[in-house]
């Protein structure tokens, strides 16, 4: 399998990322503490995926005030989200991606 098939599978390959990238497609630009409400999981997890989306630039991380730190979609994150939808779509036939 070419590396870009296992970068892709690690870092999108988890429920857990995809429901953060939706988390920050639909509500834009938040706080940690709201993405770890939004996917209903441990910090430890949600620290661990968005290390990787950062790292592979599907979010950004922002400080702000030098303290609270911001996430958000990138461009690159906003594309991947938008096509992960659609090959749902095209598996279940649907627009309900965590069928």
């Amino acid at each position: 399998m070419p590396k870009d098939y296992e970068t892709l599978a690690k870092v999108l390959g988890h429920t857990r990322a995809m429901q953060l990238l939706e988390a920050l497609a639909s509500d834009g630009p938040t706080n940690f503490t709201s993405l770890v409400e939004s996917v209903s999981t441990s910090t430890d997890v949600v620290s661990r995926h968005l290390k990787n989306l950062v790292e592979y630039e599907f979010v950004i991380r922002n400080e702000r005030d030098g303290r609270e730190v911001e996430y958000r979609l990138s461009e690159k994150g906003e594309q991947a989200y938008q096509h992960v939808q659609m090959l749902c779509e095209m598996v279940s036939g649907s627009d309900d991606p965590s069928r």
